[in-house]
């Protein structure tokens, strides 16, 4: 009796332990997985309210805002003047990454010049060399500045 005790308790601890790794294993996979209103899982969504900042540095609206609670962080897509330069959207990215690490542990922030590329971001039919031309600037989890645009004569 005590054996077909003990072997239906090791049956149960097998059974809860494949749980919970599903769970894990699903949690880390499905974080970069959209729901059929585009927003990220797992990714608190916020208001989307047009940003004024100092006059040192550019103009921008903010497309999108999300809290990264998984990573203690935050992430942005922006919008700027097509107009901007390299430099002055390069400052802005570096002034916005200074400021969000002062309250988080990572931030993501995406910077675009057009709103046309933006919400053709995971449409695989829109031209990229378009999408690369307006996809200026990415600050990734490493904290890293990047200028990613492609194929810009302007700036």
């Amino acid at each position: 009796m005590a054996v077909i005790k003990r072997d239906a308790m090791k049956k149960e601890s097998i059974i809860m332990m494949i749980i919970v790794i599903t769970v894990a294993f699903l949690a880390v996979a499905g974080c970069g997985r959209r729901d059929k209103n585009d927003q990220e899982l797992r990714i608190e969504q916020k208001t989307q309210k047009p940003a004024k900042i100092k006059k040192s540095v550019i103009a921008y609206e903010i497309l999108r805002k999300w809290d990264i609670r998984i990573n203690q962080g935050v992430g942005m897509d922006l919008l700027v003047s097509p107009r901007s330069t390299k430099q002055e959207v390069m400052t802005l990215a570096r002034h916005l990454k200074n400021k969000y690490l002062s309250r988080n542990k990572y931030v993501w922030i995406n910077i675009f010049d057009s709103k046309k590329a933006y919400l053709h971001r995971d449409d695989m039919s829109y031209p990229q060399a378009e999408y690369w031309k307006h996809f200026l600037v990415q600050i990734d989890l490493s904290n890293k500045v990047m200028w990613v645009a492609k194929g810009r004569s302007n700036i």
